[in-house]
């Protein structure tokens, strides 16, 4: 009954969130390193021409769009380390062919351009930067999988129920994600500064095996550690007694879309996918826009790295915004708070006095906006981590991730529809009314609620009920 369950639950220990701290940030590292040395040796092969950056974020999208869903479902079936090894596995070798193949590319265009055949050598980088986008998008589906997994299931299996710990685990897990992402690219930079980039290309495959290797092992660890991710409902039998057969990919993407829809919070989710429909980020697109209209490649690094710092202090805020105001008014007071802050900085493009102050009025607001930004990921992540069932985790997350990248691939479609800088107000434009557009969904959904009129289909053990279930110690370590 009730009490029994009630019972048998325990406030996760210190290890398992030592552990769970240690994988994240390593599986950062690989992340963040990936992303900056692929467009890094992608420039190398194009420098003048960003369709193949173009190219590569379109291929990844598709890739995600294509096969979360689907993936978000086998998740659901798999024991939880088969999913990991799997994974890591396939994004391990991905990555190892894409810099195997830039290490091998760049010395044939070297060796070409020494020899004078500059025709060899076009060759040889057209080539290149038409295969390594779609090389790429398997690694970056991989990436999307691995995120998938630990944020919207490990993560909620480990806290039992504890909402307080799952908040404070959440934003330690963005914490060190926003570090790795200021850090990361700086490292990188200097390692391409003072290393051959064939070199560098071949260190990072080998470097990529051993962290891999490594991260795998802390996971192992974990998963051994605790018997709820070890648990895995079993799926009911057909109607005759023998075990069901795996449905199709396409009764798959439908039983996925039909979940997520069916979703208590599917409002949110929508509202979240709907901010990735955005060029006022300092993304590629808009890097790209204020590097053409003369800032400084230092001041760009800077900024990222302040817009990373006040992505920070978002995440280290939300357990105190969560604590006061609950998760549906922390997502209100954020996304208001960004809308206010893209706003502004769409007002830069009326502004005809001088060209840095023009740049400061758009870059600071932007700027400005992670810290709401971080906040609203924070609140609707585990809004759904609360909400979604065990049974339906993989496959509405799936689909949920796929919707994001549906709005992510229209942004990158959109810049190349409009690629010359004089037409990026139009693409500011976009922005504001697509944040907009989730401030709204979010004010109605948490209006409804409020109402009574969306209840959460799962409801997680309550703190108050969880203070009364006495705790054992945590066991000796060593």
């Amino acid at each position: 009954d009730d009490d029994a369950a009630l019972c048998a639950v325990v406030r996760p220990s210190p290890k398992s969130f030592r552990t769970l701290s240690t994988v994240y940030f390593l599986f950062s590292v690989l992340q963040r390193a990936w992303d900056f040395a692929l467009l890094f040796l992608l420039a190398l092969l194009e420098p003048n021409d960003l369709t193949f950056v173009a190219l590569l974020g379109i291929t990844s999208n598709l890739s995600v769009i294509l096969c979360t869903s689907h993936i978000g479902a086998w998740m659901d079936r798999v024991d939880r380390i088969v999913v990991m090894r799997r994974l890591l596995f396939l994004k391990n070798c991905g990555v190892v062919v894409t810099f195997m193949f830039f290490g091998v590319t760049l010395f044939d265009i070297e060796r070409a351009e020494a020899v004078g055949g500059a025709l060899a050598a076009k060759h040889a980088a057209f080539v290149g930067a038409i295969v390594v986008p779609f090389i790429a998008a398997g690694v970056d589906l991989a990436f999307a999988s691995v995120v998938l997994a630990v944020e919207k299931d490990w993560v909620v299996v480990l806290s039992q129920g504890d909402t307080s710990w799952l908040a404070d685990t959440n934003a330690t897990m963005t914490s060190i994600n926003l570090a790795c992402k200021s850090l990361g690219p700086a490292f990188m930079a200097v390692v391409f500064q003072f290393v051959h980039p064939s070199i560098a290309a071949f260190a990072l495959s080998g470097a990529n095996m051993v962290l891999v290797y490594v991260l795998y092992v802390f996971l192992k660890s974990l998963y051994d550690g605790s018997p709820a991710l070890q648990s895995r409902g079993t799926p009911a039998p057909s109607h005759d007694g023998s075990p069901m057969e795996p449905p199709s990919r396409w009764a798959t993407l439908v039983t996925g879309v039909r979940a997520f829809l069916n979703s208590s919070c599917v409002i949110m989710l929508v509202a979240f996918s709907m901010l990735f429909l955005t060029t006022l980020s300092f993304g590629r697109v808009m890097t790209a826009y204020v590097l053409f209209r003369g800032l400084p490649v230092a001041l760009v690094g800077v900024a990222k790295g302040i817009g990373a710092c006040m992505g920070l202090l978002g995440s280290m805020a939300f357990p105190a915004f969560r604590a006061r105001l609950g998760l549906n008014h922390t997502a209100v007071v954020a996304v208001w708070y960004l809308v206010a802050m893209v706003s502004l900085a769409s007002l830069s493009f009326t502004f005809q006095g001088d060209a840095v102050a023009a740049l400061a009025l758009l870059c600071t607001p932007v700027l400005l906006s992670r810290f709401g930004l971080w906040l609203f990921d924070l609140a609707v992540r585990q809004l759904a981590q609360e909400t979604i069932s065990e049974t339906e985790r993989g496959a509405i997350n799936g689909v949920w991730r796929a919707i994001t990248a549906a709005f992510e691939l229209t942004s990158f479609v959109l810049a190349l529809i409009l690629p010359h800088p004089d037409t990026f107000w139009i693409l500011s434009i976009v922005t504001v009314c697509s944040v907009t557009g989730a401030a709204v969904l979010t004010t109605v959904f948490t209006a409804s609620s409020h109402a009574g009129l969306c209840r959460p289909k799962y409801r997680p053990i309550p703190e108050m009920e969880l203070r009364s279930v006495p705790q054992p110690a945590d066991p000796p370590e060593g």
